[in-house]
């Protein structure tokens, strides 16, 4: 067989059913091997590669399998670079192939042959891994050295750019095996300090964050939370974790839910399962919190260690192997039911706090979706907004973001790639600048009639970096709002031109009365708010983490803070 055939057998042998890129003289090898195999490994085709590889990261986040990504040199390859790093910052198993038809360049050299770039220089600062195959005999060893970095330990993306002439060649392979070089941990010596630790705190917590996710130990977690008595608190993107367990109160941050916050002043000592503890380290709303609490941070990643969180201990530890061990030990204790109780009467007055009229019309759109199906969500201030309507409705859909790289307009070609990966419809929410970014995907939704609903947030501004220059500029804006600068496109004429059903919600007034469109196909629908919508709530600078605005009334909030 050829080297590009034995390339799609090994990916169809782990799983993996779909790819996703735009064809290029270098890749059609690749592109051909597939579509000999599409009945097993479908290859899909996007209108940018920066869509494509957004779509491989959806596929991955929706599904836990491999992401596959191809586009052709030079480009074509730097197109993908915005995604592969959202998957490096998210840990996200995407494989990003690429081709070359040229000897490799040379350092003194800026241009040899058109279109070649040094491309692992370029990726290796974003990828666990990344290769150039110019040689046969090394093809084999490259590919499985690349798939075991995206999908072991702490997944991520890796990057191959392979010869052209070698995808040609005639391909045989050997008996060659990777060899597990990982050391086993004690766990039962971690988890008898952990719990050591937990049976003397009055006031313990676990902070879960993605790392939970990536171990696939969500129900070990819930059911040691719910044993033991312990409340669980996450990082925004991981509320989607273990929504419905009495024991989840809700996610932290800067705008995370109020009592969330409230819960962690008041902790003692913070169980961080999979969580980097990512606040700036001269936080002051943050900070004072982990020096008065004792912090265990658990991560297979040792590398986070290095981030200074003070008053803390670290533990380079498997989820997998440790939280089995944890649940052997009787972590319950007599002052556990009261410690809940304080929970519960931090959560239950501060629960509608935040329910503005757009939150409220989310939750209904989320009501009305089946649990099975994904939701996707794009970078701006409607995503905290629709962070909190999941977390108000107890939304146990998966829910997918760009956490910490940030990519605007990455939602809707990840939409395409969470379809694929669960052949169930989604649910695709953006802003009215990132559906800008990457609109051109509409076209693949519709040639396909994809079961997508795209719901734009419109509030004729970028709102976001509005905030931002109000505050350091006053009412003087560059860029952000119809006046000066900023436009968005008729969105009922583009709903026409891609064929895609259309229904708007003009008045927030009317929004309680809105009645979400059952359709088997694609749909987009249009949200308009009032650029001024202020994101609620939100942490000033400065103030303590559960000091956030708007004010709650301060009688209320003195009562919370004195509760013992």
């Amino acid at each position: 067989m050829k080297a590009a055939d034995w390339i799609v057998d090994y990916l169809i042998s782990k799983g993996v059913a779909d790819a996703f890129g735009l064809p290029g003289a270098v890749v059609l090898e690749f592109l051909y091997a597939m579509d000999r195999r599409k009945a097993e490994l479908t290859p899909h085709l996007n209108y940018h590669e920066q869509g494509a590889s957004f779509a491989a990261c959806g596929y991955a986040q929706a599904t836990g399998k491999l992401g596959i990504a191809y586009a052709t040199r030079g480009p074509g390859m730097t197109n993908m670079l915005t995604a592969m790093a959202d998957a490096y910052y998210d840990s996200v198993p995407v494989m990003f192939f690429t081709a070359h038809s040229s000897e490799e360049i040379e350092r003194k050299m800026r241009v040899k042959n058109n279109q070649e770039i040094n491309t692992v220089a370029i990726a290796a600062s974003v990828t666990k891994y990344a290769a150039r195959i110019d040689e046969l005999n090394t093809l084999e060893k490259e590919i499985k050295t690349a798939y075991i970095a995206a999908t072991s330990g702490r997944k991520g993306p890796v990057f191959l750019d392979i010869s052209s002439s070698v995808l040609r060649q005639d391909f045989s392979p050997s008996s060659f095996l990777m060899l597990d070089e990982s050391s086993k941990k004690d766990t039962g010596k971690v988890a008898d300090a952990i719990a050591a630790k937990i049976k003397t705190a009055k006031r313990p917590l676990f902070l879960i964050g993605n790392g939970v996710r990536q171990s696939g130990t969500a129900a070990l977690v819930q059911q040691l939370a719910e044993d033991a008595g312990l409340p669980v608190l996450s990082s925004r993107t991981t509320h989607d974790i273990m929504p419905n367990s009495p024991m989840y109160f809700g996610f932290i941050g800067s705008h995370g839910t109020r009592y969330s916050n409230f819960i962690l002043s008041k902790a003692d000592l913070i169980l961080a399962l999979g969580n980097r503890m990512a606040f700036p380290e001269k936080s002051k709303s943050f900070r004072p919190v982990v020096e008065k609490a004792f912090t265990i941070r658990v991560d297979i990643d040792k590398n986070e260690f290095s981030r200074n969180v003070p008053n803390s201990i670290g533990y380079e530890a498997d989820l997998g192997e440790l939280l089995p061990e944890l649940l052997k030990r009787n972590l319950s204790y007599s002052n556990r039911p009261q410690w809940l109780k304080i929970c519960n009467e931090l959560k239950n007055p501060l629960e509608q706090w935040d329910k503005t009229p757009i939150v409220n019309l989310l939750m209904q759109i989320i009501r009305a979706t089946d649990t099975k199906n994904a939701l996707v969500c794009d970078v701006g201030n409607h995503s905290f907004m629709v962070t909190n309507a999941c977390v108000y409705s107890g939304a146990s859909n998966r829910t997918l973001y760009s956490g910490s790289f940030g990519t605007l307009g990455s939602a809707l070609p990840k939409a395409i790639g969470a379809y694929y990966g669960t052949k169930r419809p989604v649910l695709c929410f953006v802003g009215d600048q990132g559906f800008q970014m990457n609109m051109q995907e509409l076209q693949h939704i519709a040639q396909n009639r994809l079961p997508i609903t795209v719901v734009v947030i419109n509030n004729f501004s970028s709102a976001m970096i509005r905030e931002r220059e109000e505050k350091q500029f006053g009412p003087h804006f560059v860029h952000t709002t119809l006046e000066s600068g900023y436009g968005v496109p008729d969105l009922q004429a583009m709903a026409n031109a891609y064929r895609m059903r259309y229904c708007c919600v003009e008045d927030p007034g009317s929004f309680q009365n809105f009645q979400f469109p059952q359709v088997e196909g694609p749909c987009l629908i249009e949200l308009r708010t009032d650029e001024t919508e202020c994101l609620c709530p939100s942490l000033p600078q400065g103030n303590a983490c559960q000091d956030l605005i708007p004010a709650i009334p301060g009688e209320l909030y003195h009562r919370l803070e004195e509760l013992k």
